[in-house]
């Protein structure tokens, strides 16, 4: 008999994060259709929503959503057609232009916006500590993604010049976010701030340390000038 037990743990992990993708992207599927737009336009204006009202150009929409130039100028294309976005001088770039949410833009992105609510209904399901843990894992991941420049450049607290880890050592919020000045709890963890700011190579790379040592980072920094 087949002992179903040797299938590797990181096989099993993949099949789980793959079955839950399918779940959610057919449910999003169904929920776009019924509002007129496909997949990628949906996306576009949750993208933006995101942003609250920043702006973005079309290049920076095709790096975060992973698609081709092509594709995001035919979904921008459709969206201004449907007045739910418009185009703006960029702020930082005077040759380029900023997409921005419409009014009815913005009402359409609160429909996209959420997540779908069946996998939202079985993630609630779960316990804070499960969920805490679940954040914490989908944290690693990113991370390990962005440091590879896998995936596009990752908007989470434990890449952010703004946040430190373990400054509150012991407390139940143990970290600290200097844009917010407020402590951060492993259930606060962000994966996509609007606020972030990117911390060089050096700092995420102290950050990262001294969020998995359970340390602040100022001693993470003492102990690499200090091994001893």
């Amino acid at each position: 008999m087949k002992n179903y037990g040797s299938v590797a743990l990181l096989e099993r992990l993949m099949f789980g994060l793959q079955r839950l993708a399918a779940v959610g992207r057919a449910e999003a599927w169904q929920r776009d259709q019924a509002l007129g737009l496909t997949p990628t336009q949906a996306e576009i204006l949750a993208l933006l929503q995101r942003r609250k009202g920043a702006g973005l150009t079309l290049s920076s929409v095709a790096e975060e959503l992973c698609i081709s130039m092509p594709t995001a100028s035919d979904a921008v294309t459709t969206l201004v057609r449907k007045g739910l976005v418009t185009k703006v001088a960029s702020v930082t770039d005077r040759r380029a232009m900023a997409l921005r949410l419409s009014a009815r833009g913005r009402v359409m992105a609160r429909k996209v916006g959420g997540p779908p609510p069946v996998l939202a209904s079985a993630v609630a399901s779960l316990g804070v500590d499960e969920q805490a843990g679940m954040l914490r894992g989908l944290v690693g991941v990113i991370r390990a993604l962005d440091a590879t420049s896998a995936a596009p450049l990752a908007r989470m607290c434990v890449v952010c010049e703004h946040f430190e880890p373990h400054r509150y050592s012991g407390a139940d919020r143990p970290h600290h976010c200097t844009y917010l000045m407020s402590p951060v709890g492993p259930l606060d963890l962000q994966l996509d701030c609007p606020a972030h700011v990117r911390g060089t190579a050096l700092h995420r790379d102290q950050v990262w340390a001294a969020f998995m040592k359970k340390t602040p980072i100022v001693q993470a920094r003492s102990k690499r000038r200090n091994p001893c």
